[in-house]
This record gives C-alpha cells, structure tokens and sequence, in this order.
C-alpha cells in the first residue's frame, strides 16, 4: 500500500525530471539548429 504523500513524492519527482529535460532541449535548441542549417548548406 502507497500513501498519498510517496504517490505525490513520486509526481514532484516526474515533474522535475519533465521540466529538466524542457530546460535541456531549450538550451540545446540552437545548437541543433546551427548543426541543421549546415548541413542545409
């Protein structure tokens, strides 16, 4: 049996990771373009 604080522990922690991983794509998003735009050339 799980209470509902670990179920909500368990969210934070998915949460966290959801928005670590958006943070990583924003900061990685122009370096992904540029390999995009050369490989174009």
């Amino acid at each position: 049996m799980t209470s509902n604080g670990a179920i909500k522990e368990k969210l934070l922690c998915l949460i966290r990771g959801v928005n670590y991983v958006k943070n990583l794509r924003i900061i990685f998003l122009p370096y992904k373009m540029n390999a995009f735009n050369t490989l174009n050339r």
